[in-house]
């Protein structure tokens, strides 16, 4: 695919390798696709193509399936956590962003087991409250994977992603709201 020039990324982020036999940390370069009431979504463009010896070869995101994925965390996702599971804390990135009660959504090919080889199973995302506490933003990370048959309604596996979203934010509400949960 294409290689967009890191120099024009938003957002670098250093983060770690979730396959224990390949522990490593490395940068990952994030462009702000999705601008939203409620949530921003960066997508790590670099580093959605998987090594030859993964299973998992599609990583193709396109610009309707961010502005779905948006709009589903701005008008439904947003609302019902926020509702069932509380309030969080606003983070701004130590000033960087403009308004810190957004979400950043960070889509990326998570390094796991499914990442490197042959692997039945995959991380389709995940929230750190220690990243979130670190470095003051709300953020989760999202698999890249096969989003055309994992995002909406009539396709393999209806609703994945948005239930992957869904799950990951209440983690961050929770980390605010009840760490102990």
């Amino acid at each position: 695919g294409e290689v967009y020039d890191e120099e024009t990324a938003d957002l670098i982020l250093t983060l770690f390798s979730d396959d224990p036999n390949n522990p490593e940390t490395f940068d990952v370069a994030f462009w702000k696709e999705y601008e939203g009431e409620h949530a921003d979504i960066y997508i790590g463009w670099n580093d959605l193509t998987p090594p030859e010896a993964s299973s998992q070869q599609d990583h193709a995101i396109t610009a309707e399936q961010i502005a779905y994925m948006g709009a589903e965390f701005d008008q439904k996702i947003w609302e019902s956590d926020v509702f069932h599971f509380g309030n969080y804390a606003d983070r701004d990135l130590n000033g960087a962003l403009p308004d810190g009660s957004r979400a950043a959504i960070f889509v990326y090919n998570i390094l796991d087991e499914a990442y490197y080889a042959d692997y039945p199973y995959y991380s389709a995302g995940y929230f750190w409250g220690g990243f979130n506490d670190a470095f003051d933003i709300n953020a989760i990370f999202i698999d890249s994977y096969n989003w055309v048959d994992r995002l909406g309604e009539d396709v393999a596996r209806p609703y994945l992603y948005e239930a992957v979203v869904a799950h990951e934010f209440k983690h961050l509400i929770h980390h605010d709201v009840d760490a102990d949960e």
